[in-house]
């Protein structure tokens, strides 16, 4: 759970990442800059692959959200006519047909 570098007195909590993930693109950098910043070697190596395992998540969890997103936006496009149907009293009205339309 805990590891230290006895030379460095630097710890390191081995689970942070998983229960303290980056919540977006700026987090990670900013995290990932100060992860550099470890003296002990050893401790740094082990912070670098346990940030890296959690951003990944992150970046895959995200990719999922944004196509989710763009299919329902995709699916949703639906003309007036489509989402009323043409023979709707709605779709006869001046609003819809257009000010200046008149009936066929």
């Amino acid at each position: 759970m805990i590891d230290h570098d006895p030379d460095g007195d630097v710890i390191l909590i081995e689970r942070w990442f998983r229960h303290n993930p980056p919540t977006n693109d700026d987090h990670a950098l900013g995290t990932r800059r100060r992860l550099q910043a470890i003296e002990s070697e050893k401790l740094r190596e082990k912070a670098v692959a346990a940030f890296d395992e959690a951003n990944e998540v992150r970046i895959q969890r995200e990719a999922q959200k944004a196509a989710e997103k763009a299919a329902k936006a995709a699916g949703n496009s639906k003309s007036v006519s489509q989402m009323l149907g043409d023979t709707s009293r709605l779709m006869g009205t001046r609003i819809v047909r257009g000010a200046n339309d008149t009936l066929s």
